[in-house]
């Protein structure tokens, strides 16, 4: 018997599970494939700023506690394990090149200063300075410099939360998708893998994209989309800045060891995870746009995620309103890595009871 089985192995799933585990609970992680190899190690590792002052939006609650959390995890998780996860407070650029982007980001200053989030607004040169390595043509009409977005790298932060919970003395079991389940009256006992059987007093579904098809028992299936992005990993010989460019949902994302992230798109393509060379030469144009021509031996490697979409853009997280002791944690979209850290901590004291900091209800599953 465990006080708590998770039921997916990515970034929410491994954090509740270390979370739990370093309160004390026995905790098992079933993940269909492997730990962190899914849409969580797809994603770019973008820490965006945070609104700090007069939040009152729910979603907004959890992303700025989630943000003040990550310095503090990634202390821990490596004086845990010895792994760096390469967190760092390394700012990002908005640009605008059109006159309708600069337009937009001109106007949401006073929704950034209403909201006490840092930046600064950087012309022509300021922004020549700050990236010597953008192309002059066409000309970008300004920027926004926010010095409080951080960034991590997905592989390092996933392979450290795995190794701590092992630590902490999760049981991961990898290649053990749930088949089936074991309910007594509004209660779940037991839940059946290809390797077994597993009883907890609890359990908690954080499946990502694939939290529709756990078969639960007698229950509507969760209102999740997988909504497919696709990215280019350039390396050079250092890295040519080291912010992050954004425009619009675009973003180019430097790594300390000279590799570039470029994505991302979004596209409803089901359960394919495929690239297509369509979109790949789409983002590899809008790259060179920005840096110039880019040589072929740059492009290190293409990839796919799945990012589990809601219909309201808010994740679902709370206890399930047909089974008391079935909790779930899915659904946050492009920020999952982000929102990783308050998930784990508030589903933790839902789960064990406790006071919960930031309501839950604006979450709920139906």
């Amino acid at each position: 018997m465990q006080d708590l089985i998770v039921v997916g192995g990515g970034v929410i799933g491994l954090s509740i599970a270390w979370e739990a585990a370093s309160r004390g609970l026995r905790v098992v992680v079933l993940e269909g494939g492997r730990t962190g190899r899914a849409s969580s190690w797809a994603g770019a590792g973008m820490l965006p700023t945070p609104q700090r002052i007069g939040v009152e939006d729910p979603l907004e609650l959890l992303r700025l506690r989630s943000h003040l959390l990550h310095a503090s995890w990634a202390k821990r998780l490596q004086e845990v394990t010895g792994i760096d996860t390469q967190y760092r407070r390394c700012g990002a650029v908005a640009i605008g090149r059109t006159a309708g982007e600069f337009a937009t980001l001109a106007a949401n200053e006073a929704w950034w200063d209403r909201h006490g989030m840092e930046y600064q607004r950087l012309g022509p040169e300021e922004l020549k300075a700050r990236l010597p390595r953008l192309r002059p043509e066409p000309a970008i009409r300004g920027g926004w410099f926010f010095p409080d977005d951080c960034q991590l790298r997905n592989p390092c932060h996933l392979q450290a939360l795995r190794e701590a919970g092992i630590r902490s003395g999760v049981v991961i079991e990898e290649d053990s998708p749930a088949l089936s389940w074991k309910r007594q009256h509004d209660r779940l006992i037991a839940v059946e893998t290809s390797r077994g059987i597993y009883e907890a007093a609890a359990f908690c579904v954080a499946a990502g994209a694939w939290s529709r098809d756990v078969g639960l028992p007698e229950t509507r299936p969760l209102g999740i989309l997988p909504i497919r992005g696709q990215m280019i990993l350039y390396r050079f010989p250092a890295a040519p800045f080291h912010s992050i460019i954004q425009e619009g949902h675009l973003y180019l994302v430097p790594r300390a060891d000279g590799r570039l992230l470029a994505g991302s798109c979004e596209e409803e393509a089901g359960f394919d995870a495929r690239t297509t060379p369509e979109r790949i030469e789409q983002l590899h144009r809008w790259a060179q746009s920005l840096l110039g021509p880019l040589p072929e031996d740059t492009m290190e490697k293409c990839w796919a995620g799945l990012r589990p979409g809601t219909l309201d853009g808010f994740p679902y997280l709370g206890q399930h309103p047909m089974i008391e002791n079935l909790f779930v944690a899915t659904g946050h979209f492009r920020h999952g890595l982000h929102l990783s850290t308050g998930t784990a901590e508030l589903m933790v004291q839902l789960i064990c009871g406790e006071k919960i900091e930031i309501d839950l209800s604006p979450f709920r599953i139906r």
